[in-house]
């Protein structure tokens, strides 16, 4: 977790690893499914594409929390002000929410990823004071 502000530099590298991420993940499903499911996820997790893929997703949550912040809406988890995410930090808390689920039945293999770290991430980085 590596505290910095936001450049060009780190958007340009991000929207390209979102379109490099969208071009491998179309390359590499066999299904129409955009989505990385559950039971795929230990296949995938430590692939260089799938790093920039969940990074992507972590980023959109990202604008979407700056988006409900500028309307000025409850955010969907809040992120310690200097606190910058990197593609590690959202691999580490999606194998938590992971592990801590697996005695749980409310996730299945059909679950996507996405939605798993969407729910890590709001545990992780509740909005107590707002």
């Amino acid at each position: 977790m590596e505290m910095m502000s936001w450049s060009t530099r780190h958007l340009r590298a991000c929207f390209v690893g979102l379109i490099l991420s969208a071009l491998v993940l179309a390359a590499a499903s066999s299904s129409a499914r955009p989505e990385v499911l559950l039971k795929g996820y230990e296949h995938v997790r430590a692939e260089e594409w799938f790093k920039f893929y969940i990074y992507g997703v972590g980023m959109g949550y990202s604008w979407a929390n700056a988006a409900l912040e500028s309307r000025k809406a409850k955010p969907l988890y809040c992120v310690p002000p200097k606190l910058v995410l990197e593609a590690e930090n959202y691999l580490r808390t999606l194998d938590r929410e992971i592990k801590e689920s697996q005695s749980k039945t409310d996730l299945t293999l059909d679950t996507p990823v996405e939605a798993v770290l969407l729910r890590a991430l709001i545990k992780t980085f509740p909005c107590t004071d707002r």
